[in-house]
């Protein structure tokens, strides 16, 4: 009966235990996300040209204000930058102050005179190929004025970007 009860522990210990055969289930699952296309941009909040100093026939200099915008758009997303103002009239853009006001221009490219007034019925003053990241350097300019009446003069430009 040993010599039974040991080949029985033999068996069991040297033949693998047979299990039965595993199963596999699976499923598919998809994984997605939109990126779309989005610009940010980045630009003071406010020009000041400070105040004019007339001369003795009243006259004041010209004067610019010289400043930076930054467009930072998805990788590969066009755009076309405008500005436009509640006071721009006929192409010229002015700023008030009561019933007064004084004409300006937008440049392009820190050039005043130069480059050309910008207004949003001229086209966009810059156009995206699509890079990442666009910085220009536009300049408002007030050309020399005769005899301005004094006051508080501004005027409220919106920077627009179209993608």
């Amino acid at each position: 009966m040993r010599g039974l009860s040991l080949l029985c522990v033999a068996a069991q210990v040297l033949l693998p235990a047979i299990a039965p055969a595993a199963t596999t289930r699976s499923a598919t699952m998809n994984a997605s996300m939109t990126i779309p296309a989005t610009c940010t941009m980045s630009m003071p909040t406010t020009l000041d040209f400070g105040t004019a100093t007339a001369t003795t026939s009243g006259a004041i200099s010209a004067m610019t204000v010289n400043f930076a915008i930054t467009t930072i758009c998805t990788n590969g997303t066009k755009f076309d930058a405008y500005f436009t103002s509640p006071n721009l009239s006929g192409g010229t853009w002015y700023m008030k102050s009561g019933s007064n006001q004084i004409p300006y221009g937008v440049y392009w490219m820190n050039n005043c005179g130069g480059g050309g007034v910008r207004t949003s019925a001229d086209g966009p003053f810059n156009t995206s190929d699509g890079t990442q990241i666009t910085r220009w350097n536009p300049s408002i300019c007030v050309s020399a004025q005769t005899a301005p009446a004094p006051g508080n003069y501004s005027d409220t430009i919106t920077t627009a970007v179209n993608y």
